[in-house]
């Protein structure tokens, strides 16, 4: 019998507000046919929106991109180390506006670690209708123990739609710590004839 004892102790592996515009931290690849301003994920709101997010965002704007064109734009972390943790969460903040007499775009959450055999794996999609808040998932199936997790946030399937705008994003690890302790709870092999620590029922 295994089970976890000790406190559950979380830290950042990764906190990004984008206070700093898009960092060489982050790999932006365009694979529309957009141009412009609004050609890709960008930090300067191209169009201006006003969103319940609070300034700096990153965010790829298809509405002021205009018609003829289209967005197929990724937004991937830089490879994490989770090798030290038991848990591990994707937490963020966004807003997806979706435009109901045009296509169908997508909003993709995607992850890639060695764990999925270097491939993308879908965590969460948007689509259909608008969508926001804060979102929390657990990833801990394809990063606890991996030194390569990647996250990606994928929009796709754009042409002259509206946006989708994310913000605040952290990974967060967690580790069991047992202050020193070796974690061992109960143990009795009945050498010393000693009962007292078990009950006997009659």
């Amino acid at each position: 019998l295994s089970i976890p004892v000790g406190d559950l102790i979380f830290e950042s592996v990764v906190l990004e507000d984008f206070a700093g515009g898009i960092s060489g931290d982050w790999t932006v690849v365009h694979n529309g046919t957009a141009n412009g301003p609004a050609a890709t994920w960008t930090t300067d709101n191209p169009g201006g929106v006003s969103l319940s997010l609070t300034e700096p965002f990153a965010i790829v704007d298809s509405d002021h991109a205009g018609s003829g064109v289209t967005h197929d734009e990724e937004l991937i972390t830089a490879p994490m180390d989770c090798s030290s943790y038991d848990t591990v969460e994707l937490r963020f903040n966004h807003e997806f506006k979706w435009w109901s007499n045009g296509g169908d775009e997508q909003g993709d959450v995607d992850i890639r670690s060695t764990a999925t055999g270097g491939q993308w794996v879908n965590l969460v999609n948007f689509s259909g209708g608008d969508r926001s808040g804060n979102v929390v998932l657990d990833v801990s199936a394809f990063a606890v123990g991996q030194p390569d997790v990647e996250v990606r946030f994928h929009y796709y399937d754009a042409s002259y739609e509206y946006w989708w705008a994310v913000d605040d994003i952290q990974i967060v690890g967690g580790y069991y710590d047992c202050g020193g302790d070796s974690g061992l709870l109960f143990r009795d092999g009945f050498e010393t004839g000693d009962t007292s620590m078990w009950e006997i029922g009659r």
